[in-house]
């Protein structure tokens, strides 16, 4: 999923998985080489937050 606002695009991923990992996100960095991408979020399983990097947080569904 994409939002787009003010020229920027917040990629959001959704993932079934309790160990989010970086290789997750893989979509995102292909996406920032063709458009300029904000801060993006991979909702998923996780029980707390947790950054995947410098630009993406982990989030769990419980918290939506």
């Amino acid at each position: 999923m994409l939002i787009h606002q003010d020229g920027k695009f917040y990629p959001i991923e959704i993932k079934k998985t309790a160990t989010p990992k970086e290789v997750d996100i893989k979509s995102f960095k292909i996406l920032s080489k063709i458009e300029e991408v904000a801060y993006g979020s991979l909702i998923c399983l996780t029980d707390r937050p947790k950054p995947l990097n410098e630009n993406v947080t982990a989030i769990s569904i419980w918290n939506i």
